[in-house]
This record gives structure tokens, C-alpha cells and sequence, in this order.
């Protein structure tokens, strides 16, 4: 059973129930511990005006502004580590190198690091939401790992096959809505080519055997839909590309339900392809 996109815009607290084991009322907007939890309809674009010559998300002054008027606050986009850790624990250990763009001043990059995951690398588009991410982490566990201000599309500060997870979490979302100038059709149109750049860009870090894992809730059909799941090495015809998270209902071993939380997990894993890669 895959749950429609338009849940997370129409009843967005039906996404976050908990587990029987694990109880929370129901809210779009959960406040925990000072943590606030934007939900999914925080980045739709459903109350821009319709001549709107650009989107917002694609400018990097709207989110330096978005960082500052936080004024440090910390909030997690969708949901937070509480709720994604039984299902991201299957797809990784704290073992493996880890991305994450699009960090901000969300609290998942502490929660990772406070669980032992220590090998991690995040950037953001705006200089303010790394600045926001310094202050939340603190200056040693910032000095523990690599932040930098960088762009999803084109990240030369990485070397190719130098990670062995990339997690987003809503950045694609944001992404896919940055389309400037012209048309509505024409600003759709370049928000998805910029989606595309940024998949094929974060999809190089990427090693061998290593995976993609993507928490949507905007541009989930476009992501699946994607060429890059599609492409094969020179000479061959297998996909370089497995999807082993395909956005369904899926339970953990530990019964943990993923209608549990806002948004849609995706994931694909890179295949190996020579013995010199296992």
C-alpha cells in the first residue's frame, strides 16, 4: 500500500501517529524539547502568487533570511530522528560516511552524532544555515565533522565515491521548486532540471555498494522517476541503481510502522562491479 502524496498537505498528522509502543497526539506541528517540526506543507508552494516571477526556495537570500528570522532556532523538516532511527538503522551503521545536504539548523545531524555516527559531512545553500548548524552543534562536535556552504548541483569541495550514504531529507523537495522566470510550465520545468542535477550530483559521491536514502513528501513521484535510477555503466546493461525502499507501507523487525511519520522514504543502493569493489 503506498500512501498518496496529498496526504502530507491534507492531513499531515495522520502521517505522524505513533506506534502503539511509542504514543503522541496527533498535530501538524509537534513542539518536543523545544524542537519544532516543520511539516510538509512548510515548503509548498501552494500560497506563492500565481505571477510570482521566481520561487523562493531557489533563491539564497530567502533562505539566509529564513535562518536569521529562526533566530537559532532548532526544528527538524517533516519529522526527526526519534521516529526515522528504527527504519534508518537497517540502511546504515555508524560505521559509514555520511552526507547530509540541506542541513540547516535541523536537529537530525545532533541526534545522528549524539548516536554514535560520527563520520559525517552536510552542507547547505545559505552561509546563515550553516552558521545556525555551528551554534546547534556547538564548536566541538562542529570541529568533529566537515560543514561547508555548498550547492547541491555542483559539489567539486567532493571527490567522486568518497561516501557510503547520502541522506536528504526535504532538500530534493525544495530543489524541485526552485524553477525562475517565465511560465509556470517553464519555472516547473527548471525547478525539475535542477532536481535532476542534484540527484546525479549527490548520486557520484556515492561508492559502490554504498546507498541514496531520501525522505520526501514534495517530489516523490519525480524522484522515483528519475533517469539517474535508470542508468547503466558502459557495456552493460544492468542499472547501476536497486531500489530497496520503494515509498510502501514497511514494517522494521522491531514493528516499527512507516506510516509513522511525515513524508516518504525512498532509498536505492549502488551495485558493485568487479571483485574489486566488494
Amino acid at each position: 500500500m503506498v500512501f498518496p502524496i496529498i496526504f502530507a498537505f491534507v492531513a499531515p498528522s495522520r502521517l505522524q501517529q505513533q506506534s502503539h509502543a511509542n504514543p503522541k497526539p496527533p498535530t501538524a506541528i509537534i513542539v518536543e524539547d523545544s524542537v519544532r517540526r516543520l511539516p510538509c506543507s512548510a515548503l509548498s508552494t501552494s500560497s506563492e502568487p500565481s505571477d510570482s516571477s521566481s520561487s523562493r526556495f531557489g533563491r539564497q537570500d530567502y533562505w539566509d533570511s529564513f535562518y536569521q528570522e529562526e533566530d537559532g532556532a532548532a526544528f527538524s523538516w517533516y519529522t526527526g530522528w526519534a521516529d526515522l532511527e528504527p527504519f534508518l538503522m537497517e540502511l546504515l551503521n555508524p560505521d559509514d560516511t555520511i552526507l547530509l545536504p540541506g542541513v540547516g539548523s535541523d536537529t537530525m545531524l545532533l541526534d545522528m552524532y549524539e548516536s554514535g555516527y560520527r563520520h559525517l559531512t552536510a552542507f547547505d545553500y545559505a552561509a546563515q544555515g550553516i552558521a545556525r548548524c555551528r551554534e546547534m552543534m556547538g564548536s566541538e562536535r562542529s570541529n568533529a565533522i566537515h560543514l561547508f556552504v555548498g550547492d547541491a548541483r555542483d559539489l567539486p569541495q567532493l571527490e567522486d565515491a568518497s561516501f557510503d550514504v547520502v541522506l536528504e531529507k526535504g532538500t530534493l523537495d525544495a530543489i524541485v521548486q526552485s524553477g525562475e522566470g517565465g511560465t509556470l510550465k517553464e519555472k516547473k520545468a527548471l525547478g525539475l532540471e535542477n532536481m535532476e542535477k542534484a540527484i546525479a550530483e549527490l548520486c557520484r559521491v556515492i561508492k559502490p555498494g554504498g546507498t541514496f536514502i531520501s525522505i520526501s513528501a514534495i517530489c516523490t513521484e519525480e524522484l522515483e522517476n528519475s533517469p539517474e535510477w535508470q542508468r547503466t555503466t558502459t557495456g552493460d546493461d544492468d542499472a547501476v541503481w536497486a531500489m530497496i525502499r520503494d515509498g510502501s507501507l514497511y514494517f522494521t523487525e522491531s514493528g516499527y510502522a512507516s506510516n509513522n511519520f511525515d513524508g516518504t522514504l525512498l532509498a536505492w543502493r549502488k551495485k558493485k562491479r568487479s571483485q574489486e569493489e566488494e
